[in-house]
């Protein structure tokens, strides 16, 4: 099956007329619109899981399977739907993108979706740069998001496991124990679509666990010390990671650590550019400059005074800006991890901020909860150029309001689409059952025919709260009824996601 080259703006025009008629339009729009130029070709294989229940062809109802291929250059983005049954039917077939011009910096990105157009999988990977055809081959993954626990002496250990939950439907798919004696989770991240990596403690020693996103088998990294962060990016072997008062680097391919550089403090939120260079951490410590900026490739830190007590960190889909929050002004900052040029984006979120920050990418906006953790707020941040003029405006979308959320944020998560907020919030207490999960979909910025944004008044969707998964085997009676208990989410991160 094979598409030929499809020119930006018709691209999105076209996939606009599908949404409004159906998801189930059944039609391979970009070999309709598309004109053919010279370039190479983009051969394109899905590859998923060997285990059933994380196939995402298997349990999710995919009706719909985008293939994107773009460079981020103007003119330079292709795509291919595969509708209906044929979603499943071709995802071991061979989708060739004829005469792609992209040579540098292209992407493919797979997005499945389901009768309702929610994002249930998805899937990334870089092209190799250059002149020649390329082969690419994408995992993509269903949307799950892992969750792990904080410590209760009085429940069976829920520090020891994690939950793997369907970011669509909410369903508890999978229980999976940490390895080692006494292991206690601190902090949790994805590796693109290839593992999520996962900071314990066993005893006295740090570990680093690997996940495997494929058959969720476990390899572990010793390290000197334990940790409460970890960054990483698909493509990209060596993790940043965070705590003890210092940064530490680890080659995940090989398990050495690389360096360990001083910082004080503890680690709050953090982020790592999309090449694998660069990484930005959020310290409690506003005497260290309050974040730090790592150079992954040279092994050195510097210290940025960007915000007054920094909160959060929010990068977007190029894996190049990130933007800072914080907790005592309404400040938001737009800090470039390449040239160091940071922004100050007026008149901020609607209140100070806490718990951490994600980018929508189709919004254009940052997410973040607000002090008291009940609200979640949005400030869109990316400026046009209105076509023939020098002025600028926002073009991204902001909340009118606020979403309320479940107390207590702990973590606040971009799914690999950039489509769907996640906030987790661990709850007052063990006690009051209040811990849950809060979804949020945002919706895309609107166009007009010639592809400008438009400012119009969009009424975002509800966030939706969900109360945390009751655990299947964590028990008590009371009286003569056995009740499951409900543990208290600590940290958490979807695969592919931000």
């Amino acid at each position: 099956m094979s598409t030929r080259f499809v020119r930006r703006k018709d691209a999105r025009l076209a996939f606009a007329r599908s949404r409004a008629a159906s998801f189930l339009l059944g039609a391979l729009l970009a070999g309709v619109l598309g004109g053919c130029g010279s370039g190479r070709d983009v051969r394109v294989r899905l590859s998923t899981s060997t285990h059933e229940h994380l196939d995402p062809f298997v349990d999710t109802d995919i009706q719909k399977v985008r293939i994107a291929l773009s460079s981020g250059v103007e003119g330079e983005a292709a795509y291919l739907d595969i509708t209906g049954e044929d979603a499943a039917a071709h995802r071991d077939a061979v989708h060739v993108f004829d005469a792609y011009p992209g040579k540098a910096g292209a992407r493919v990105r797979i997005l499945g979706y389901n009768r309702l157009g929610d994002v249930v999988a998805f899937g990334m990977e870089q092209v190799q740069d250059g002149d020649d055809d390329a082969d690419v081959t994408v995992a993509v993954r269903r949307n799950l998001a892992y969750v792990t626990h904080r410590e209760n002496d009085a429940f069976e250990h829920p520090e020891r496991q994690i939950y793997v939950i369907d970011v669509a439907t909410r369903v508890l798919v999978e229980k999976i124990a940490l390895p080692g004696t006494a292991p206690r989770a601190r902090g949790i991240a994805s590796w693109g679509g290839r593992a999520m990596l996962v900071l314990y403690q066993d005893g006295l020693d740090g570990r680093l666990g690997v996940l495997s996103a494929d058959d969720h088998s476990w390899s572990t990294i010793d390290l000197p010390a334990p940790q409460d962060m970890v960054l990483a990016v698909p493509g990209h072997s060596t993790a940043v990671l965070a705590g003890n008062s210092a940064i530490t680097l680890v080659d995940l391919e090989s398990g050495a650590v690389l360096d360990s550089l001083p910082v004080g403090g503890l680690p709050l939120d953090g982020a790592m550019s999309s090449d694998g260079r660069r990484a930005a951490v959020v310290m409690d410590q506003v005497s260290v400059g309050g974040l730090i900026v790592v150079d992954v490739r040279r092994r050195t830190i510097t210290n940025q005074d960007l915000v007054s007590a920094p909160s959060g960190l929010a990068i977007d889909d190029s894996g190049r800006v990130v933007y800072v929050t914080s907790s005592v002004e309404r400040t938001v900052v737009a800090f470039d991890l390449v040239s160091s040029r940071a922004t100050n984006l007026s008149p901020g979120l609607s209140a100070p901020a806490r718990g951490g920050a994600a980018f929508s990418d189709e919004m254009r906006a940052v997410f973040a909860p607000d002090r008291t953790g009940l609200n979640l707020m949005s400030l869109a941040v990316e400026y046009c150029s209105d076509s023939g003029s020098a002025t600028t405006r926002l073009c991204g979308a902001s909340l009118a309001g606020s979403l309320l959320a479940l107390p207590k944020p702990v973590a606040v998560l971009a799914d690999g689409s950039g489509r769907r907020m996640l906030v987790v919030g661990s709850g007052t207490s063990t006690t009051t059952n209040d811990a849950g999960l809060t979804f949020v979909e945002t919706y895309p910025v609107v166009t007009d025919a010639s592809g400008e944004s438009l400012r119009v008044e969009v009424t975002p969707p509800e966030g939706s709260r969900s109360l945390y998964p009751l655990d299947p085997d964590d028990t008590y009676l009371e009286g003569s009824v056995r009740l499951r208990r409900r543990y208290q989410p600590n940290a958490a991160a979807i695969i592919y996601g931000r």
